[in-house]
């Protein structure tokens, strides 16, 4: 079945563009056909890519001015539709939710799976990745605030289901996950329990901090190539095989 997965987060910071992209690579590496849309108006993942920041982007996906197939960037890491400064404006003049859904229809034949990255915040542009997706995936740190925000977003997937009934909300993935402190260990484990309350469990397993995932940024090499044998890279490919079984 193909899958298209957004990601989202209440904040930033919480892994949610490194996510996206470490998934992306891991399905790639199984021999599946991945496509990345950056929808953040920051574009880290566009940058993190390696991919040009001139030229069609989203928002000429989005306004219809590039053909779908046009607009897509073929890079050394993988399938993009870039990120554009202004995606800002977009959020603002969208009249609809469904207008994503409508311009990537024509590319759902070409991939087996299409990944989104959203902006830290709750707008049309975000709205429109999720009624557009199949999957939905939380990113979040093992925090107080994360915390807080899950079930705010748990009801922003939940919203979202009324007008598209084939989204599924995943899980959370923890990301930037340290857990050498009994605190941190135990907000983790209260992210679990607030998680399985909500209607949505942890993907495991948390996803461990480490400066290679600055180092691949930096290189602009996803970090499932630049540092495969890391703890984040190992856990992203965990939860990519469990992805692949969906």
């Amino acid at each position: 079945m193909k899958e298209v997965i957004t990601i989202i987060s209440r904040k930033g910071g919480t892994g949610k563009t490194t996510t996206a992209q470490a998934l992306g690579a891991a399905l790639r590496n199984k021999g599946a056909r991945v496509l990345l849309i950056d929808l953040d108006a920051q574009r880290n993942l566009t940058a993190s890519m390696g991919a040009k920041m001139a030229g069609l982007n989203v928002t000429h996906l989005l306004e219809e001015s590039g053909a779908a197939a046009q607009v897509i960037q073929h890079t050394e890491n993988g399938d993009i539709i870039t990120g554009s400064p202004f995606l800002a404006g977009a959020d603002i003049a969208m009249t609809s939710d469904k207008e994503l859904k409508r311009a990537i229809a024509p590319l759902l034949p070409e991939y087996d799976y299409i990944i989104i990255d959203t902006p830290a915040n709750y707008g049309k542009l975000t709205r429109n990745a999720l009624a557009a997706a199949t999957s939905a995936i939380i990113t979040a740190h093992a925090a107080t605030f994360s915390l807080q925000g899950l079930s705010e977003l748990i009801a922003i997937v939940d919203q979202i289901k009324t007008i598209n009934d084939r989204l599924k909300l995943r899980g959370v993935i923890v990301a930037n996950y340290g857990g050498r402190s009994n605190k941190v260990k135990q907000m983790l484990d209260d992210i679990r329990t607030a998680a399985a309350e909500m209607g949505a469990g942890v993907i495991e397993p948390p996803i461990r901090s480490t400066d290679k995932v600055i180092e691949a940024q930096a290189a602009k090499i996803n970090l499932i190539d630049y540092a495969p044998r890391s703890t984040a890279a190992q856990g992203y490919i965990e939860i990519a095989d469990k992805i692949y079984k969906w």
